[in-house]
């Protein structure tokens, strides 16, 4: 399943010939082809399945998570997202404007959680590769920024290798050393452990929010911020969804 899906993904990725590009991406599918192959299993059944929980399986963790904000915080927003989809992208670069005023104050943190859907966008797996990289080099939260900018441009723009290494380039990052870090093995099991964990937790879709551990069912961002207020003024029953679920998942 795993060489299927590299032998259609790696057209969309670059069109042209770079011995450099596919040399990272051959080394970082090699590496990685075990929890690529796991995943792809994972998203087949977790697309057909009408399990959904509510509740974070995981809570946030200051010595792993990727944390913006007061980590000793009364509240913590967690985000399970996928860099594959330019609305996704768009999502999560309106909801983190939003969100600022209150990460000053340090009444909230955030944390963002990998849920890649490789099947719908292949490239999200490497992009979630390269940002854990660039977290060798202290540069996780700038290469994030980076690329989700990237992405929430144009409605047609996919995270190619060679726009994420530009990228990087661009940022003063270490490209040799990103190259370097992006096929460590504690990094795919990182990504696998954060989309199992999302699984458990009933993530349904990209971006899925978590607000003191209760999954969010929102259309917008505003709406989200409008619970967080009322739950940091102390009415946390804002938080919690109604009881029927909506059916089927999102594909990206």
């Amino acid at each position: 399943m795993a060489l299927h899906w590299l032998s259609r993904m790696k057209p969309r990725l670059d069109g042209r010939s770079d011995r450099l590009l596919d040399g990272v991406w051959g080394r970082v599918l090699t590496q990685s082809e075990p929890q690529v192959e796991q995943m792809l299993q994972s998203l087949a059944d977790w697309r057909t399945s009408s399990s959904l929980g509510c509740e974070l399986a995981e809570r946030l963790d200051p010595s792993r998570d990727h944390i913006v904000g007061n980590p000793a915080a009364r509240i913590a927003v967690v985000e399970y997202d996928c860099y594959g989809s330019p609305s996704d992208a768009r999502d999560d670069r309106a909801f983190r404007a939003e969100l600022r005023g209150v990460l000053e104050q340090g009444r909230v943190c955030f944390a963002r959680r990998h849920f890649p859907l490789i099947d719908a966008h292949p490239e999200a797996w490497l992009a979630a590769c390269a940002v854990e990289a660039a977290d060798y080099q202290g540069r996780f939260w700038d290469l994030h920024e980076a690329m989700s900018q990237a992405l929430a441009q144009t409605s047609s723009r996919r995270l190619e290798p060679r726009l994420i290494l530009a990228l990087a380039r661009d940022l003063g990052l270490s490209v040799d050393r990103l190259i370097d870090d992006i096929v460590r093995p504690a990094i795919a099991d990182r990504i696998m452990g954060e989309f199992r964990g999302g699984v458990r937790s009933g993530v349904n879709g990209t971006p899925t929010f978590y607000v003191a551990g209760i999954r969010q069912l929102v259309d917008t961002p505003k709406q989200l911020i409008r619970r967080l207020e009322r739950a940091l003024g102390g009415d946390l029953t804002a938080l919690w969804p109604p009881i029927t679920q909506p059916p089927g998942r999102h594909p990206a």
